[in-house]
Formats: C-alpha cells, sequence, structure tokens
C-alpha cells in the first residue's frame, strides 16, 4: 500500500470523481464509491490518500547465441 498526502483540485459530485494533485505535482482523477465521503470534501482540502499499486511482468527465455 502506498500513502500519500493530495490536494483536492476538482470535484465533480454528479459522476462522484475528484481530481487531485499529488505531491509532486502530477494530476489524477478517482472515483469515490462512498456518495457521504465525497459531500464532505472541498476543493483545497489535503488528504492522506492510500492506494495500492500494481505491476505486470513477463520474462521469456533468450536462445541462446553461438559464439563463432
Amino acid at each position: 500500500m502506498v500513502r500519500a498526502v493530495v490536494t483536492i483540485d476538482l470535484i465533480n459530485r454528479n459522476e462522484r470523481e475528484v481530481t487531485i494533485r499529488g505531491p509532486r505535482g502530477k494530476y489524477m482523477t478517482i472515483q469515490v464509491a462512498d456518495q457521504s465521503l465525497i459531500k464532505k470534501l472541498k476543493v483545497g482540502d489535503e488528504i492522506i490518500m492510500t492506494y495500492a499499486e500494481s505491476l505486470a511482468v513477463s520474462l521469456e527465455k533468450v536462445k541462446a547465441q553461438s559464439s563463432n
């Protein structure tokens, strides 16, 4: 799990979406599942966001090269 302090930049209550600015200045729009939570948010609020990241890796065996 990753935790970051982010700033609420834009709130779309109809779509339950929040655009946040992360600590490195990058923006991300996320879906808020809990309708009661989005009602409490205001633009400019700083919140602690906890999220999970995943990484997919594929490995393939390389054929040995013959030395000439």
